[in-house]
């Protein structure tokens, strides 16, 4: 469950990529590498535990690692995100999800993709993928996270705005 993915993916819903500062070779590119953000939330806890010790450093890790374990412990992990996402957006409210690609990155034989996941109007943190279709599913996943994280049922989630 803790895994390269997993910890990159919470560095991109804490918004933490705006506060990094890259060496030449990463800025050119402007997607940053999922070990790069996987190492940068490992890095925030680290400084956490520092800072203040045990207690406010397992909260942090609680706090965003929750909706992960309860994506293990419901057996949704590994499986298809956006299978996953679209079952339940038609069946609560009749709505198929779509997927937008934000930006492109790299050379036309090395793209990245940066891809959000919508359920009607509302947009979930987009994810990056070498593939449109790996950033879809990651997308997918990211928008499964925040339903469960911000503890809305996935029958009002399309009518958030």
């Amino acid at each position: 469950m803790v895994s390269r993915e997993t910890c990159g993916r919470i560095s991109e819903q804490l918004g933490l990529t705006e506060f990094l500062i890259v060496g030449k070779g990463l800025a050119v590119n402007s997607a940053v590498p999922v070990s790069v953000l996987s190492d940068l939330f490992e890095s925030i806890v680290a400084a956490i535990y520092l800072d203040g010790g045990i207690e406010p450093a397992r909260r942090f890790v609680s706090r965003w690692m929750e909706p992960e374990i309860e994506q293990v412990s419901s057996g949704a992990q590994g499986a298809n995100h956006k299978s996953l996402l679209q079952q339940l957006s038609q069946r609560d409210f009749s709505v198929t999800p779509t997927y937008e690609v934000m930006e492109e990155s790299g050379p036309d034989h090395s793209k990245s993709f940066h891809v959000s996941a919508f359920i009607g109007e509302q947009r979930y943190t987009p994810a990056w993928g070498r593939n449109k279709k790996e950033a879809e599913q990651r997308a997918a996943s990211n928008a499964l996270v925040e339903l469960r994280a911000a503890g809305v049922g996935i029958a009002d989630a399309g009518r958030r705005g």
